[in-house]
């Protein structure tokens, strides 16, 4: 989903949660399993984010947010950023400690970024006793996620993240949740993951964004086609159609530049054997999203090509908060 074209999306099975605690002092400290803690005061949070605000200006009057990619592309980076501009859009004054433990893996291509853009500003009104719904929740988390991917994202991450269930996004249009159109639970789905991406989000949107327009267009127009046809297909539970249609992305993205080799041979394996499979994401690695009719002879096809299955369901829960 690219340069305002729509796309079907997927909140899935995975959870990300947040807990904030308040503090008497100004530092902030963010507690995340597997990864260094990072610690920071609220003036040291405030000068990065003008930092990130002057590259992310100078990245749109030249359309190349490479300087702003390279700064946040270390995971403490971004979360730092996470954590400021969810304190400016509260307008937080106080420390507080935050302990996060995410499912999702990170920069695989399942929307991580988008997760945590959610749940943090989410987890931070609740303790402060800021009363939040959804679409204000949302609106924070893609002003954050301007910063994380570099200029202009089409935002249908934190929408779905926030939302949840299946949901028809197009840039600029209000988002269309099709609990009534898709009424159903979609079945026979794993992701498998080909190893973290060599480049961030929005280097790999950047890498995009710098093809020649006439054969960009043609591809990203291609894509925009299948996600209405993909509509339709899963109305009438045609899930033939709906296979041809998920390879076909695959191959619109591969020619984009952002699938890999590794991708590419569990692709193969998985439509040899008669299943689907399309790259997750920005793609560059990662996860990618495969489909066949029979689970077994999909998992099959997945460990055929050296990788391992993982089952997940479709159409999740949004953002909750729990007390």
């Amino acid at each position: 989903m690219v340069y305002g074209k729509p796309a079907i999306l997927a909140a899935i099975g995975m959870r990300c949660h947040v807990e904030v605690k308040k503090r008497k002092d100004d530092m902030i400290k963010v507690i995340r399993k597997g990864h260094p803690d990072i610690t920071f005061n609220m003036t040291e949070a405030m000068k990065f984010l003008d930092e990130c605000s002057r590259l992310w200006n100078e990245g749109r009057d030249r359309n190349d947010w490479s300087e702003l990619n390279a700064l946040l592309k270390p995971v403490e980076k971004g979360q730092k950023l996470i954590v400021a501009k969810s304190m400016e859009a509260l307008r937080l004054k106080s420390g507080m400690d935050i302990r996060v433990n995410s499912d999702i893996p990170f920069g695989s291509g399942l929307g991580s970024s988008a997760a945590l853009a959610v749940a943090f500003p989410a987890a931070m009104a609740a303790e402060h006793g800021i009363g939040l719904d959804r679409e204000k929740i949302n609106e924070i988390a893609f002003s954050i996620e301007m910063y994380l991917h570099g200029g202009t994202p089409s935002g249908g991450d934190n929408t779905t993240c926030c939302h949840g269930g299946l949901v028809w996004f197009e840039k600029g249009a209000e988002p269309w949740i099709l609990d009534k159109e898709i009424p159903y639970r979609l079945e026979g789905f794993m992701l498998v993951n080909t190893g973290k991406p060599g480049k961030s989000t929005g280097e790999l949107v950047q890498h995009v964004r710098n093809l020649e327009p006439k054969y960009r267009e043609q591809r990203v127009n291609d894509l925009g086609k299948l996600a209405g046809l993909m509509l339709d297909v899963l109305k009438m539970k045609d899930f033939g159609k709906m296979k041809e249609i998920i390879n076909m992305a695959q191959e619109s993205l591969k020619e984009l530049g952002v699938s890999t080799p590794e991708i590419d041979g569990l692709v193969s394996s998985v439509q040899e054997a008669g299943g689907a499979a399309k790259l997750c994401g920005a793609g560059g690695g990662g996860m990618v999203l495969c489909w066949h009719e029979d689970t077994n002879e999909l998992k099959k096809a997945i460990k055929g090509a050296g990788f391992e299955p993982w089952e997940t369901e479709l159409g999740v829960e949004g953002v909750k908060v729990k007390k």
